[in-house]
């Protein structure tokens, strides 16, 4: 399951790139979730997490002013390359729950 924040909007209008990182991950569980992904619960979260720190990476490259809290320095500093600090197999979608059976079967 994945949570929205209430208070998103408010997040937006007080830190608006912090809030782009935050949705950039969200929308990677988001996908994962829709396309039916759910095989490893694990990896959707390290998707998202480390989508959330290569815009925050990005972020912060661009925009000198932009200032990373301290959970977020760690988070960069966890995924330093964003998405491609992950192991391969943890950067790729998994297989979904209709492709199992024939996964199986091959």
């Amino acid at each position: 399951m994945v949570y929205i924040p209430f208070n998103l909007c408010e997040q937006a209008q007080e830190n608006p790139i912090a809030t782009l990182a935050k949705l950039a991950g969200l929308a990677s569980q988001l996908s994962d979730y829709g396309n039916g992904r759910y095989r490893y619960q694990g990896n959707i979260i390290l998707r998202g997490m480390a989508t959330y720190a290569q815009v925050l990476g990005k972020a912060s490259r661009l925009y000198p002013d932009f200032a990373l809290t301290p959970s977020q320095e760690r988070l960069i500093a966890q995924f330093p390359y964003g998405i491609t600090s992950l192991s391969p197999h943890e950067q790729e979608p998994d297989i979904n729950g209709n492709q199992i059976p024939n996964y199986w079967k091959n």
